[in-house]
């Protein structure tokens, strides 16, 4: 029926052998970025797991649990639902995993409590591997026989390291003195501290406070951080 494929690799290829436990994930890519990634993970062995599942577990494995009156940290956000929020109507994000949507602050119980949503999927990162590959041919050359540019000898620069994660900045003026704490341009307050929270897949990989420690307002210096209590989910 033409909708099959099947495919062969080395072992030796693969610098593995007969004996070794292998994981095998399946996905297909064209070249306008649409994808299908197969949820379920093959294992040589027979250990076949989902995906879905072992992320779903992360998450909750990495949200604070909290219990109490009011506003609590939990991963479950019915307690914000008569809570007043700011709306943020203007919005260049290209990504709807960062177009943060609605944000709100306010403090209960001599603590202070912050809220977040995004458009798409909150702290989701960059998948691995990526939906579509970094360099892809130009079908239009290749059709018309045009030879592929020419090797150059311009000296390339080491590539930075990136990671697959999101991070979310909330920068907190404790203060109200726009002259100290951290600030650049654009910005109307001066922070002293800056809640930093990461995350990819929606697990979060880092929930802390800073302290601001630069010299000049516009350093981005802080310290490491102390743990804070966060949660992430939909």
């Amino acid at each position: 029926l033409g909708n099959n494929i099947e495919t062969q690799v080395p072992l030796f290829d693969l610098g593995t052998n007969q004996n070794n436990e292998m994981k095998v994930a399946f996905q297909s890519s064209d070249n306008k970025d649409t994808f299908d990634l197969a949820d379920n993970v093959v294992s040589l062995n027979g250990n076949n797991f989902a995906m879905s599942e072992i992320v779903t577990d992360l998450i909750s494995e990495s949200n604070s649990i909290n219990e109490g009156e009011g506003i609590v940290i939990d991963g479950y956000f019915g307690d914000w639902n008569n809570i007043e929020k700011q709306t943020n109507i203007v919005s260049n994000a290209q990504n709807d995993n960062i177009n943060l949507q609605e944000y709100v602050a306010i403090k209960q119980n001599e603590n202070s409590f912050m809220y977040m949503s995004v458009s798409g999927n909150i702290l989701n990162g960059i998948s691995v591997p990526s939906f579509s590959a970094k360099s892809m041919p130009n079908l239009e050359s290749e059709m018309s026989g045009s030879s592929e540019p020419g090797v150059s000898n311009q000296e390339t620069s080491p590539l930075p390291v990136l990671s697959s994660e999101d991070t979310i900045y909330v920068l907190i003026d404790t203060d109200s003195d726009y002259n100290t704490g951290y600030s650049s341009i654009g910005m109307s307050i001066g922070a002293e501290k800056m809640v930093e929270i990461k995350g990819h897949y929606g697990i979060i990989t880092q929930r802390v406070v800073k302290d601001w420690i630069g010299s000049e307002q516009g350093e981005w210096v802080w310290t490491n951080g102390q743990l804070i209590d966060a949660a992430a989910n939909g």
